[in-house]
This record gives structure tokens, C-alpha cells and sequence, in this order.
């Protein structure tokens, strides 16, 4: 019984903390997309594209909560995601990665432009952002910088070239990038991709084992526990605000209730 104990304990840990993770997620999508129907919508477009892809459902929601808070469109971060997963892919990535890349996306869509400091960040995970810009564009690096320089690249435009240009690459003056659509599927193969895609498969199955409606209740029972609590804490602050006599008449009787209750327990068995 005890392996068995064991499990049910671990199935319930695992399926309770992802209910909550995704129940703190709702609220906070509800707030930023001004309903819960959109929120739970946007969450199932989430974990619809976490299963074709070997990263945990939780660094997904994360990431593309980022880029919702920096004010990019709901919509238009799916596609920004997928090229995040696959450039992540790429470089053997994992959970930091793919939420220093949707910060990335997020400042440039804050600023309203695209700067060299969002660019060179790029550069230290191993996208060419620049490369890809001017390709896009059709000049040269120089010239791509003095754009960047004077602010010249809306956000709009440029998230949409470093997007397409990580997806399917680019050619031109500053040179080749390289394709990067297509990692995701070739990382579900290797043995890092299988190990994630096992995990996140567990707490699939965990979750789906504990009901929405049993979370529900565990909820409530929770509620009652901590309204029992207060009123032992009202209790204990009573008891501490009578005169000091009688806190120690009353911890002296606990006491001796303490030290005789075995002997009488004893004595009744004989």
C-alpha cells in the first residue's frame, strides 16, 4: 500500500500545482485581454501548441505573457512564439531562453522601434538579427545600423522580418541566415526532446485525473480550514489577553491533565 499511497500523493501534487498555475494564469490573461472566455480561449491556443512542441506548457503561458504585457497583439504572439520555440530549439535551449527571447520581442514592441541594444541581445543568444534586417530590407549592415540608429525601424516591421526571417531564413548584401523552422519537430527526436515531452505528458495525465470539480471542492475545503484556523487564532488571542493568573492556572492544568492522563489509561486497563 505504501508505493501505492506514494503515487496517489505525487499524482496530486503534481495535478494540483498545475491546476493553480493555470487557474493564476486565467486571472491574469482575463485582466490583460478583458475577459475570461478570451483568457481561457488564448490558454487553449497555448497548450494546443505546447503539445507539437517538447517545452513545458508553463514556460509557453510565461513567455507569452510577456510579450501580451509588453502590448503585443494576442493574436500575433503565436506566431512570434513559434519562431521563439524553433530558434530555442535550435541553440539547445530551454526555459530562459525562451523567456529572454520573448522579452526581446516584448521591449521592441514597447519602445515602438527596434534598437541595437534588443539587436545585440539577439546576437549573444546566436540570431543574426542584423543580418536578417538588412536582408529583409535590402541594404547593407551600415546602412541597416544607421537605420537602427536614428530609430528609423517601426516594431510592427521589424518583429515581423526577424520573425519570418528566423522561420525561413534570409538572403542578401549582409550574407545567408539560416533557416530555423522545422527545430521544434527535430528536437522532439532526440533524448532531451522525448525526456520534456514525457514530463509534460505526466502532468497532462495528472491533471486530467483530478477533475476541474474536485479542484473545486479542494478549494472550498481550504476555505473552511482557514476560517477553522481564524477561529482558533480568535481563541488563542483571547486567551492571551486574560490576566497572567490564569494563563498559568490554566497551562498548570494542561499540564497536570498531561502527566496523569497515561497513568489513568493504565489503570482502566487493569
Amino acid at each position: 500500500t505504501a508505493p501505492i499511497l506514494a503515487a496517489v500523493g505525487v499524482i496530486g501534487k503534481t495535478a494540483i500545482g498545475f491546476k493553480s498555475f493555470k487557474q493564476n494564469a486565467k486571472q491574469a490573461f482575463t485582466v490583460m485581454l478583458g475577459s475570461a472566455e478570451a483568457a481561457q480561449q488564448h490558454l487553449d491556443r497555448i497548450l494546443a501548441f505546447a503539445k507539437t512542441t517538447p517545452f513545458a506548457f508553463p514556460d509557453l503561458v510565461s513567455a507569452n505573457r510577456v510579450m501580451v504585457a509588453f502590448g503585443i497583439n494576442a493574436e500575433k504572439t503565436f506566431s512570434i512564439l513559434d519562431a521563439i520555440g524553433n530558434a530555442v530549439a535550435a541553440m539547445g535551449g530551454g526555459a530562459t531562453e525562451i523567456e529572454q527571447m520573448a522579452d526581446i520581442f516584448g521591449k521592441i514592441q514597447a519602445y515602438g522601434k527596434v534598437t541595437a541594444q534588443e539587436l545585440n541581445r539577439f546576437s549573444a543568444m546566436g540570431i543574426n538579427a542584423y543580418a536578417i534586417l538588412a536582408n529583409q530590407a535590402g541594404i547593407s549592415m551600415d546602412q541597416l545600423r544607421e537605420r537602427v540608429s536614428k530609430g528609423a525601424i517601426g516594431s510592427e516591421v521589424a518583429i515581423s522580418q526577424l520573425v519570418d526571417g528566423i522561420m525561413y531564413g534570409t538572403k542578401g548584401v549582409a550574407g545567408t541566415t539560416v533557416a530555423l523552422g522545422g527545430s521544434l519537430a527535430a528536437l522532439k527526436k532526440t533524448w532531451s526532446g522525448v525526456m520534456d515531452s514525457l514530463k509534460a505528458t505526466w502532468r497532462n495525465t495528472a491533471d486530467a485525473i483530478i477533475s476541474e470539480q474536485v479542484f473545486e471542492k479542494l478549494i472550498a475545503g481550504a476555505r473552511k480550514l482557514i476560517e477553522m484556523l481564524k477561529s482558533v487564532q480568535h481563541a488563542a488571542e483571547a486567551f492571551g489577553k486574560l490576566p497572567v493568573s490564569i494563563q498559568l492556572a490554566a497551562w498548570g492544568l494542561l499540564l497536570f491533565v498531561a502527566a496523569i492522563g497515561p497513568a489513568l489509561l493504565s489503570y482502566q486497563r487493569t
